[in-house]
């Protein structure tokens, strides 16, 4: 397993919040060195696609966006801090109960609790299908 995969994998085993997604387990093909990380199903999609394809009005808008602020607060407040480096409404799931949960780990990092929350990083970050880069706003 590589040394980024060890890290997401011990990462997420220790979250445990509604609006982050619960980590199940993982398999690894050691014959193929492939590997992968059971998560449940949640069959809403993600919250982009799950809002085209409805009519959401401003009160179910408003529940996902305060989720997705609780769970960044949980991500925020952990000991120590962590910065999930690749938020997006592709990495944004819906659940059953049309609550949002906060899924792909793989660009978080722990910070440190002495220094100020800084998620910066010199490391260029792509995810597909849709690749976000690192993004500051210009003021």
């Amino acid at each position: 397993l590589s040394q980024s995969f060890v890290n997401e994998l011990s990462l997420m085993a220790s979250l445990s919040h509604p609006n982050i997604i619960q980590f199940l387990g993982f398999v690894e093909d050691m014959d193929k060195a492939d590997a992968r990380i059971i998560l449940p199903w949640e069959a809403n999609g993600n919250v982009r696609d799950f809002l085209k394809s409805g009519e959401w009005d401003i009160p179910e808008r408003v529940s996902l966006i305060q989720d997705t602020a609780n769970g960044l607060e949980y991500l925020h407040t952990h000991d120590p801090p962590i910065c999930h480096g690749d938020l997006k409404s592709l990495n944004i799931l819906v659940n059953s109960s049309c609550q949002a949960v906060i899924t792909d780990f793989g660009s978080a990092r722990l910070t440190s609790t002495q220094a100020k929350f800084n998620c910066s990083t010199s490391a260029l970050t792509l995810t597909g299908p849709a690749y976000s880069l690192r993004w500051t706003a210009p003021e």
